[in-house]
């Protein structure tokens, strides 16, 4: 029942004052453009702090070589449509696993990750999340150039610069010129039209194939001796 003594005018909704729009929250550098989120931009906490690290019990290169002879194979390729890989993007292990969330042309993302080995945690239930191999780690924007055997991706723009000493990508990615991706590819035939190799991926390829050479050498001299 309306008040017969308030004469207040009732308020229009079309005239009310809209609220500012929170401004998005910006991603700390520990693991910035590391978790973009669809809906929201949502940053994610570290979680460095909450997890044990991923057992190794063996050698870097030795799960470098066991990673690449698998997605380099006929049956990875079979696999794209079904399921997701068994084994962290980052460090080559198994274990529990984050699946990335990333579609195109129909087709899912196949990378999965530590959240240890991302150094954050990945929020459930809040959009969809893409990992990092779907951003340019210098600036945020989508790749064009992709490795091939871990997450590390550059834009156009960012591919072909110098980074920074102690920047993005500075530990295992030291410039690329098409002329050195001419020649990975030319050495790799795996490479896609959208992949390269990072620096550290390309040390532990060239240090795989050298054990790979002594061991046959080592099987040839054996069986000439016997």
């Amino acid at each position: 029942i309306e008040d017969p003594e308030d004469d207040s005018p009732t308020p229009n909704p079309k005239f009310e004052p809209k609220p500012k729009p929170k401004p998005k929250p910006k991603l700390p550098k520990h693991f910035k453009n590391a978790i973009i989120y669809e809906e929201g931009d949502l940053p994610a906490p570290p979680a460095a702090h909450e997890l044990p690290p991923v057992a190794q019990d063996k050698n870097e290169v030795d799960y470098f070589l066991g990673y690449a002879s698998v997605i380099d194979s006929e049956a990875y390729k079979r696999k794209r449509r079904k399921g997701t890989d068994d084994c962290c993007f980052l460090c080559k292990d198994g274990g529990e696993l984050i699946e990335c969330d990333y579609k195109s042309n129909g087709l899912g993302c196949l990378k999965c990750y530590h959240s240890y080995c991302l150094g954050f945690t990945v929020p459930e239930g809040v959009g969809k999340w893409k990992c990092p191999w779907h951003h340019c780690e210098t600036c945020g924007q989508p790749p064009a150039l992709q490795c091939r055997y871990c997450p590390t991706a550059f834009c156009e723009a960012c591919a072909f610069k110098r980074p920074k000493r102690n920047g993005a990508g500075a530990d295992r990615y030291g410039g690329l010129s098409k002329a050195k991706l001419e020649q990975q590819r030319r050495s790799n035939p795996h490479l896609t039209a959208k992949q390269f190799m990072c620096d550290k991926c390309a040390s532990h390829m060239r240090t795989a194939r050298k054990r790979r050479r002594e061991k046959e050498n080592a099987e040839r001299a054996a069986a000439v001796a016997t």
